[in-house]
């Protein structure tokens, strides 16, 4: 009985362990390649082989799961969200009617978190009151009215404040019984350590960068254009200051820093990005369309390339525009999120040489 049927029970073992291996291998590979797919608009694009996918089964992807998630999901663009929901250790943060609350996503308990402890105004600006979740708890930040600045605290999943910073962002001068106010201080954008805030005042030129881990601020007396940004989204280890005349910027890299001065003159902003001591960067107006994709020599500013972008080229009267630079398998990926539109451009890291174009295609 023994002879008859062992070769049968060595064939169901090796047909259940050749089954299971070949289900925990197709498990193994779907997670692998969830990152490759890149959301944009209603479809998804396969960074591998930059091709449309039309069917969205995919519920994971390149902005939710590769090492550039925060990239897209900090607080940039207040056009259309207004970051007033976020989750953060299975607890989500909700403001309604200027009231943080706090919920946990399997009781279904609430926390209610005091409003912050003084009488104020909200001003009027966009984006104004939000949340950003960063790894060690939750940003909320409060913009007011006139000479009471800016609010912000951290808070952690159980509703403890870690945190609590007031800064200004209106100078008033007063001349007998008149105020004059000038609002010069607004957010421009956050890693997962700092969030970052630029002066639009030619007089008043200033950058703050507050540290979202224990709320300290360095104070620069210049008004950056952007922040120099890693790959790994946490650290900025310098700045970009854009010519008034946008033909030429300067990096502020710790001691070391240079200027170019043949740019092309899109704008006042930019996005970066840093991979192997390649400054790879995209100039951009915040109220106008079109932008630039440039990589230089992050030691010395030597011009790798310039790539040939396409562009909207549509008349406006109000705009927004914002770009988000990534990286996938020596490919630079550039979106633009303009009024007029969105874009999406792929283009590779070494040549500059443009693969995928969605304005294009």
């Amino acid at each position: 009985m023994k002879n008859k049927f062992f070769p049968l029970m060595i064939i169901s073992v090796f047909l259940f362990t050749f089954c299971n291996s070949q289900e925990n291998s197709e498990v193994k590979i779907n997670e692998n390649i969830f990152e490759r797919y890149y959301p944009f608009d209603n479809y998804y694009v396969d960074l591998d082989n930059l091709t449309k996918i039309e069917d969205s089964v995919f519920l994971k992807n390149f902005k939710t799961e590769s090492i550039y998630n925060f990239r897209f999901y900090a607080p940039r663009d207040f056009s259309n969200t207004f970051y007033q929901n976020v989750e953060y250790k299975g607890k989500i943060f909700t403001l309604q009617d200027n009231i943080l609350e706090i919920s946990d996503t399997n009781s279904g308990q609430k926390i209610e978190i005091k409003p912050f402890p003084i009488d104020y105004e909200i001003d009027n600006i966009v984006g104004k009151h939000f949340l950003v979740a960063i790894s060690s708890g939750v940003i909320e930040l409060l913009r007011l009215s006139g000479d009471s600045g800016y609010l912000m605290r951290k808070i952690d999943e159980k509703g403890n404040i870690i945190f609590e910073i007031q800064f200004a962002h209106t100078k008033t001068i007063i001349e007998g019984n008149i105020h004059h106010s000038y609002p010069y201080l607004y957010y421009t954008t956050c890693t997962n350590d700092f969030m970052v805030f630029v002066s639009y005042d030619d007089n008043i030129p200033k950058t703050l960068m507050v540290s979202l881990k224990d709320g300290k601020i360095t104070e620069f007396d210049k008004t950056f254009n952007g922040v120099l940004r890693t790959d790994n989204e946490d650290n900025i280890p310098g700045f970009i200051k854009i010519s008034d005349d946008y033909k030429s910027f300067e990096t502020i890299i710790l001691n070391n820093s240079w200027k170019y001065d043949k740019l092309d003159g899109w704008g006042n902003s930019a996005e970066t990005l840093i991979i192997d001591n390649v400054l790879y960067i995209s100039f951009f107006h915040s109220i106008a369309t079109g932008s630039s994709l440039y990589a230089f020599d992050l030691t010395n500013g030597d011009l790798f390339w310039k790539a040939e972008v396409d562009q909207m080229n549509v008349g406006h009267s109000q705009y927004s525009n914002v770009v988000y630079l990534s990286s996938f398998n020596n490919k630079i990926i550039m979106e633009g999120n303009e009024a007029f539109g969105s874009y999406l451009q792929i283009f590779d890291c070494k040549t500059g040489e443009k693969l995928f174009s969605t304005l294009t295609n």
